[in-house]
């Protein structure tokens, strides 16, 4: 828990509680809340094929912790519980448990389960509430029954696949009654629906969908697609896919939406227009993009600043006082707070976050090759010679170049770094000497 300044007021670690040790946050799920004159922090974790809702009394620190059970449905491993909503009043918790694929709420005075349905998806993720509707997102679409259309196995489950990418071929939106949880509708969307909220007025949902990158907006009357908002760097200019859209937060005045686009490092700004936005005039529209550090997953608009949640903060390169070298999968996260800029630094931050994607690399890239070009190693533009027939290209999974040839002489590393020198791996050094390796070379890939 932290001020806008950054300063942290409290904090809590899941290992220090026996009641809870052992389990992890999950991705997504937390909630600040008051209910009979007291606050209320609830977040989802899980174990194993353990997992529950964690809450805590917020009082000026956070008081004991408690958890609710949540038990997994056959054939999940684990039921997975995600995004958390309450109500206005602070009575009922909607949790989503996207390992059971079902929505479960909870009475919140005495933590009883009032109802617990399935969302007719599958794998749910992202809830809200407006028009006295549930809005419940499905990662993978809806259930496969169709056996003549393409389907692919998930943990416990099929769902609809692209033959040609094998990725996901929908993604679908759950309309549900909030007093017994009975399915209303199912809304397409685009592929990977994840994060979804409302406006103030209830008239219209936001839904960020990771794979196509673009936003959902939803008409809560007619319950149908209003308008798709393209919101990633690269489809206008290139027709590229990969920004993974994957947090919303609205302005004060339900006019621009905040969109933490994971792959660019980057928030997007977008004005919303007549058909996502009561008072929203023409088209929606991108303004620009405001840097943050490494996968921002997360936004929150609070007293004229976003506050956003970076994944990985500053990446791999971070280690520890002792310079133990970190994992790919030990990256510290990080929280930006940023005050909300006016037209002039939205279009310095635009250029900042375009310059840090090396667009100019792209632009270059896309050109028609040259004629009569001498051949380099790596040509400047697709279509190019290059001095190279064949590429070998060798990496070692999840790990930094510093833990693998960190002691390689010659390269730009540090052996104080090195985890799985040459002693561990004489093969991978033999063939770096033999052939060359690269020092300062990077994946985009997740």
């Amino acid at each position: 828990v932290m001020n806008l300044d950054g300063t942290v007021i409290d904090s809590f670690v899941q290992a220090s509680a026996p009641s809870v040790r052992g389990m992890a946050s999950t991705y997504s799920g937390i909630k600040a809340f008051k209910s009979e004159g007291k606050t209320w922090i609830a977040w989802s974790a899980a174990r194993d094929t353990i997992s529950a809702l964690l809450y805590t009394e917020w009082n000026g620190k956070i008081g004991k912790v408690s958890a609710i059970p949540i038990p997994r449905k056959l054939p999940a491993k684990n039921a997975i519980p995600n995004e958390v909503y309450v109500d206005e009043q602070g009575e009922m918790v909607y949790l989503v448990l996207n390992g059971n694929d079902e929505v479960m709420k909870l009475r919140w005075a005495d933590k009883s389960v009032v109802w617990q349905q399935r969302t007719g998806g599958v794998a749910p993720y992202g809830i809200t509430m407006a028009n006295n509707k549930l809005y419940v997102t499905n990662w993978a679409g809806p259930v496969a029954l169709d056996s003549n259309r393409e389907r692919a196995g998930v943990p416990w489950g099929k769902v609809y696949t692209n033959p040609v990418t094998g990725a996901t071929a929908q993604g679908t939106v759950s309309v549900m009654d909030p007093a017994n949880g009975r399915l209303l509708k199912e809304i397409n969307v685009g592929l990977h629906p994840n994060v979804a909220t409302s406006s103030k007025d209830g008239k219209y949902v936001y839904i960020s969908n990771g794979n196509s990158d673009d936003i959902s907006v939803i008409n809560t009357k007619s319950d149908a697609v209003s308008e798709t908002i393209a919101v990633g760097m690269f489809q206008a200019s290139f027709s590229k896919e990969g920004s993974s859209p994957n947090g919303l937060s609205l302005s004060k005045d339900n006019t621009t939406l905040f969109v933490s686009n994971g792959m660019d490092n980057a928030v997007a700004v977008v004005t919303l227009g007549k058909s996502s936005s009561t008072n929203g005039k023409g088209q929606s529209k991108i303004e620009g993009y405001i840097p943050t550090e490494a996968y921002p997953a997360g936004t929150v608009v609070m007293n004229d600043s976003l506050v956003v949640c970076n994944l990985e903060g500053e990446g791999v390169n971070v280690v520890t006082k002792e310079k133990n070298a970190r994992g790919i999968h030990y990256q510290l996260g990080s929280v930006s707070i940023i005050p909300l800029p006016d037209a002039s630094r939205l279009k310095e931050y635009t250029a900042t976050v375009y310059n840090n994607a090396l667009t100019n690399r792209m632009v270059m890239a896309m050109e028609p090759p040259r004629k009569n070009v001498a051949p380099v190693p790596i040509p400047a533009r697709i279509g190019e010679p290059s001095v190279f027939k064949h590429v070998v290209y060798i990496i070692k999974e999840n790990k930094t170049y510093d833990q693998v040839l960190g002691d390689m002489q010659g390269g730009r590393g540090d052996s104080s770094l090195t985890v799985f020198g040459e002693r561990t791996t004489p093969n991978a050094h033999a063939i770096a000497r033999q052939y060359g390796w690269m020092d300062n070379y990077y994946a985009s890939g997740k």
